[in-house]
């Protein structure tokens, strides 16, 4: 199972110490830019999935294009 979790940097050397005493745990930072991109990217999974359930419109491809 993969995790990302989203940790205060005041917090982030407790909980990566204690994470780091299970032996078959790997730990992996990320850039700010990798960070951003999954933030992002877990963001559009969201409306989609809330467009699926019919919670939201989905935007048309010329408004997605028009963004750009």
């Amino acid at each position: 199972m993969k995790v990302l979790l989203d940790i205060p940097d005041n917090e982030s050397n407790e909980v990566l110490a204690i994470i780091s005493t299970y032996k078959n745990i790997k730990l992996e930072k990320l850039t700010e830019t990798e960070a951003q991109f999954v933030s992002e990217l877990s963001e559009s999974i969201r409306d989609v999935n809330l467009a699926v359930q019919g919670e939201i419109k989905p935007k048309l491809a010329r408004e997605l294009l028009d963004e750009l």
